[in-house]
């Protein structure tokens, strides 16, 4: 499948952007699962609320359906 990269942002910028590379039909959990691996706070999946143009992204959502 194709893949994409995402820039994600902290909302009181202790973190840098962080570029992500994903496959488009990833989930949202598996993308907060790879998160908590890479991300430099390593937070776990409940700590995490992605949200996407204004949107609060839910798990079983895949990368394609908001993009």
């Amino acid at each position: 499948s194709s893949s994409v990269t995402l820039v994600v942002k902290t909302p009181n910028k202790m973190i840098d952007d962080v570029q992500i590379s994903c496959a488009l039909d990833w989930t949202v959990e598996k993308l907060k699962k790879h998160l908590s691996d890479v991300y430099p706070s390593k937070p776990t999946s409940k700590q995490q609320r992605l949200i996407y143009s204004g949107q609060l992204l839910l798990d079983h959502q895949t990368i394609k359906e908001f993009l």
